[in-house]
């Protein structure tokens, strides 16, 4: 007997082979719809979009370190100004003359460090994104500035990689999003769906 692994195989193979036939006849016949594979690339404003997302987010990261340093002392800190140049030394005088005090102004030549490379990488990014027509097109959107069309560039490379525009929208974060936290309820006793229609949030 025949072990079933093999079997199965043989099946698998069997159905390879009769996909393969059925999409040479499609294509004798000339019924295969031609597939979108892009006409000029934008993985240069990709790359540049996701250094900046990155350093965006390492620059946060090192901001809430510091501050946590100063909320451990209880230490009031609240808002901006405890990034500034201009408080920092009157921030780093309450912690005193100890291996915290290094430790918070290794963080802030930390945090000059990624600002920096922030700058230089949203720079670079708007530079090459300017090179794309559509970014003429989506800063005209209210709401949409060079780096926010320059991510969406970026990210999204073309609309017509999506065969629906919902699917665009959706992929965008533009789609209503339907919310429903009470779609049955408890009517003496029994559990029914209520009529209402479910609430729709953008």
């Amino acid at each position: 007997m025949q072990p079933t692994h093999e079997l199965a195989a043989e099946v698998g193979q069997q159905e390879r082979c009769d996909r393969c036939a059925q999409a040479g006849e499609l294509l004798r016949a000339d019924m295969l719809s031609p597939v979108y594979h892009g006409e000029k690339s934008a993985m240069e404003v990709q790359h540049l979009a996701r250094s900046y997302a990155l350093l965006t987010e390492d620059t946060t990261r090192v901001m809430a370190r510091i501050k946590a340093i100063f909320r451990g002392q209880a230490i009031s800190c609240a808002g901006q100004k405890l990034y500034g140049h201009k408080h920092r030394h009157e921030y780093l005088e309450q912690l005193g003359a100890c291996a915290l005090r290094r430790r918070a102004e290794l963080l802030y030549e930390e945090l000059e460090a990624v600002r920096q490379l922030r700058r230089q990488a949203k720079r670079e990014m708007i530079v090459e994104c300017r090179k794309y027509p559509e970014t003429k097109l989506l800063c005209s959107v209210p709401f949409l500035g060079p780096v926010r069309a320059a991510v969406l560039i970026g990210r999204v490379q073309t609309p017509h990689r999506f065969r629906t525009k919902r699917q665009f929208w959706a992929y965008c974060g533009l789609a209503l999003e339907m919310r429903d936290s009470g779609e049955y309820r408890v009517v003496d006793g029994q559990v029914e769906r209520r009529k209402k229609p479910a609430q729709i949030r953008a």
